[in-house]
């Protein structure tokens, strides 16, 4: 509100110096009457409130595009945790399950992510067919759920 006051202001007050700039002038513009009568403060206050909106926006618009992202990761280890989970059913395997649960319940999915790759390794999953990095897996799964 105070830069749609400021600039209210600042426009009514830039008009009024820019009639009285030809007025004074005598037909031809005087530059000098112009910048005696502008309000220079008040041009200030808008620039500075200008400068305020455009700086929320901006972070705003980097906190929205980080709450996505990090959205989208929950969502792609969600998918991930469900696929190991069908894998355990299928080998009934208890170290899997293991693995699992602390996956679910780290903060650490970049060293998790290194053991699932070990733990596929372990079960001779040919290794092109192995997801080597974090980045991979993402990619993957953002490839397979789109």
């Amino acid at each position: 509100m105070l830069t749609v006051a400021h600039g209210t202001f600042c426009l009514i007050d830039i008009g009024d110096a820019t009639v009285r700039g030809f007025i004074a002038g005598s037909g031809s513009f005087n530059i000098l009457e112009f910048i005696l009568r502008v309000n220079i403060v008040g041009v200030g206050r808008f620039t500075i409130s200008l400068y305020g909106e455009v700086k929320r926006e901006i972070c705003n618009s980097k906190n929205e595009k980080l709450l996505f992202d990090s959205t989208r990761e929950k969502e792609l280890v969600e998918y991930y945790i469900e696929g190991l989970k069908m894998l355990s059913v299928a080998y009934d395997d208890k170290q899997l399950m293991l693995f699992i649960h602390g996956f679910s319940n780290s903060y650490t999915y970049r060293e998790t992510f290194n053991a699932s790759v070990e733990l596929a390794s372990k079960r001779h999953v040919p290794r092109e067919k192995i997801l080597q990095s974090k980045a991979e897996g993402d990619a993957y799964f953002r490839r397979n759920n789109k």
